[in-house]
């Protein structure tokens, strides 16, 4: 979903759903996606939309996630950076000291305490509703305390994979 500091551009979003193969996840089950669950993109998708894209993100899951799951699939992504706003969120004294009092900062936690907006309590997530309120969070954060801290992750493809097909490569190229 793109978005800058004058607003969040809604009409752009792009919703990608790849239904669970075998068992759902618990990001699945959390987001309500289950077998029946109609696919539209892909895991590819994803990684198109996001080449050359900085994430934003709340928790490092979506990220640990997106790099796994590109290993799994032989993928090679190269490096992904990122602004994980929970974190960014415990880097301030105050905001951790409520953490640690709550036991737990979720994205409903961090959306009451900073921004003052109560949410009604939620069977599911809806990825494109946590999508809106990251981005709200991300550009308070912003605004109040300036450039956000970014990070980067790589993802290679699976070495094993990728020297199988290096060698393999080698002998079919050779002369014989």
């Amino acid at each position: 979903m793109p978005f800058s500091d004058k607003g969040i551009d809604l009409s752009r979003a792009v919703y990608f759903v790849e239904p669970p193969r075998g068992n759902a996840g618990t990001s699945a089950l959390i987001h309500g996606i289950v077998r029946s669950t109609i696919g539209i993109g892909s895991f590819y998708d994803i990684i198109e939309a996001i080449k050359k894209r900085i994430l934003i993100v709340y928790g490092r899951h979506d990220v640990e996630f997106i790099v796994e799951e590109a290993k799994r699939r032989d993928i090679s992504i190269g490096e992904m950076c990122y602004v994980d706003v929970l974190s960014w969120i415990l880097s301030i004294p105050c905001w951790q000291e409520e953490a640690r009092k709550r036991g737990r900062f979720t994205l409903e936690d961090a959306l009451e305490v900073i921004l003052g907006i109560v949410l009604p309590r939620r069977r599911f997530h809806d990825p494109l509703s946590d999508a809106v309120h990251v981005a709200l969070l991300f550009v308070h954060l912003t605004n109040r305390l300036g450039k956000p801290p970014v990070k980067c992750a790589k993802s290679n493809r699976s070495s094993i994979i990728h020297a199988f097909r290096h060698f393999t490569k080698k002998i079919i190229m050779k002369p014989f």
